[in-house]
């Protein structure tokens, strides 16, 4: 429920243009982020697979929550036994972290409003579609606050999904 309402706050403060970044370097926030959510895998065993992370400044604490909410969402929609991968292009002008999973995919149909807010898919099993669906469309807005880009693919139903955070890199990778 916290989670929740922190979420509308900041999507009312990025509507007023009122969000102020604190840059500091990325540097193991990933890795500290899958370590807290692994206690929400509910004993599924779901394997991690981290590449390396580089040294990009942003926000920790914004971009924290969009690490959070691609990793919650991957942990929330991969069954027991299934994979979820983190891995990093860097570049130098920018870096690409991948969040994929081998869970339940997205439709055709929602892949082009993922991002929307309040927009939620219906998956129909154990609860998965809980919340009020403005984790992505929070996510996408931080990313974008940062200069960077937020997409989605997914081959569909039962395929997996895939989001990548691109950041622009403050010094060469």
């Amino acid at each position: 429920m916290a989670q929740m309402i922190d979420d509308l706050l900041n999507l009312a403060r990025l509507d007023r243009h009122q969000m102020v970044l604190k840059m500091t370097p990325l540097n193991a926030l990933v890795e500290n982020v899958i370590a807290d959510l692994e206690s929400e895998t509910g004993g599924r065993k779901i394997q991690w697979e981290v590449g390396r992370l580089p040294s990009v400044s942003c926000d920790t604490g914004l971009m924290r929550q969009v690490f959070a909410s691609l990793l919650s969402n991957a942990v929330k929609y991969t069954n027991a036994g299934g994979q979820i991968e983190v891995s990093l292009e860097a570049g130098t002008t920018q870096a690409a972290l991948r969040v994929k999973d081998s869970g339940v995919g997205i439709s055709a149909e929602m892949l082009p409003r993922v991002f929307d807010a309040y927009v939620r898919g219906d998956h129909g099993t154990r609860g998965r579609g809980s919340g009020l669906g403005l984790g992505l469309s929070l996510a996408r807005e931080l990313t974008q606050l940062h200069g960077g880009a937020l997409t989605a693919h997914s081959d569909g139903v039962g395929k997996g999904s895939e989001f990548v955070v691109r950041l622009p890199a403050a010094s060469p990778l």
